[in-house]
């Protein structure tokens, strides 16, 4: 059967002649077949989801892995194997990067037809270790949007304990190179949805594992006060503001302005950069961390920190 559908796919017959003809193919997926034809029509609708060079051969790879799983589940349990999805994000599939969201997107669908096996346990723990490694490599806009649809998706697939702690910093050091050297307003608009996506997950894991909160905001402190002159942060950190809870302001304002192990220079940057935050389409509350952090250096003295920012913003 899958020689049948491969040809099919890859001929030149009219388009509603397929389509009739995959509508069979989904229907016999109830009827009893040999493991090894299992495997070879799972190997083929991957391929077709993966490498298709059409919407409609991707289409019919959805359609007729999801059948075949479906009423095979235990074939494609196996065949579904976390050494398969390691090296779906390790290395890849044949042509298709280990970087593209396509991976992430046939995994996604992969999981959703074996979440009633046993197995799905196995891939939840290796997924753990996973995408924290991706996120460390500092994934593109699109790619880390598309690895927070997965975790929002999968719960089960945040990384927990000690782990949630670097996996939260990480995507705190990964939105801070998040970037769009568009101009076009489309462009401009799907890069917000996708920062967008990466923050609301770092407020759920928040919500669900509070420990994660304060260290992630250390983070993005260390970040903002950087006096790196090789490494200018992104705007697009302003969007974490929003999930900060406002009854934190008094205090942490308290730590930032009165610890001596931070420099005025530091202290200077990460000010400047807040106010640059105020640019983020998206930005809330940032203008009352802003003010907070003023009256909290204003409080402490620090009249030199606050000439310094007025002057460096005013030169802009």
């Amino acid at each position: 059967m899958d020689k049948i559908l491969e040809g099919l796919v890859m001929s030149s017959h009219p388009l509603n002649l397929k389509k009739m003809i995959v509508k069979k193919v989904v229907e016999s997926a109830e009827n009893s077949i040999t493991e090894e034809q299992c495997k070879a029509m799972f190997a083929l609708t991957t391929r077709l989801i993966l490498e298709g060079e059409d919407h409609f051969q991707k289409q019919v790879g959805h359609q007729v892995l999801e059948a075949y799983a479906r009423y095979h589940r235990s074939e494609f349990e196996n065949f579904f194997n976390k050494n398969f999805v390691l090296s779906l994000l390790q290395e890849g599939y044949r042509s298709v990067d280990h970087a593209d969201v396509a991976v992430l997107d046939y995994i996604q669908s992969g999981l959703k037809l074996i979440m009633s096996c046993p197995s799905v346990l196995d891939l939840f723990s290796i997924l753990q270790v996973e995408v924290l490694r991706i996120v460390c490599e500092r994934p593109k806009p699109v790619l880390c949007a598309k690895l927070s649809e997965l975790l929002t998706n999968f719960v089960q697939c945040v990384p927990k304990g000690k782990l949630s702690v670097a996996f939260c910093q990480q995507l705190v050091r990964t939105i801070g190179h998040l970037q769009c050297i568009s101009t076009q307003e489309k462009e401009l608009r799907e890069y917000v949805s996708q920062v967008t996506k990466v923050s609301n997950l770092l407020q759920n894991i928040w919500k669900a594992e509070p420990c994660t909160l304060l260290p992630s905001l250390q983070e993005v402190f260390a970040i903002i006060s950087s006096t790196d002159a090789s490494f200018e942060p992104s705007v697009a950190l302003a969007s974490l503001v929003q999930h900060i809870p406002l009854q934190m302001i008094t205090v942490l304002i308290r730590s930032l302005t009165t610890d001596p192990n931070v420099k005025d220079a530091s202290m200077t940057k990460a000010l400047c950069r807040m106010i640059d935050w105020l640019s983020w389409p998206l930005a809330q509350h940032v203008e009352t961390w802003v003010i907070a952090l003023l009256k909290g250096l204003a409080a402490v003295q620090k009249f030199t920190i606050l000439i310094d920012v007025t002057l460096l913003n005013f030169q802009q």
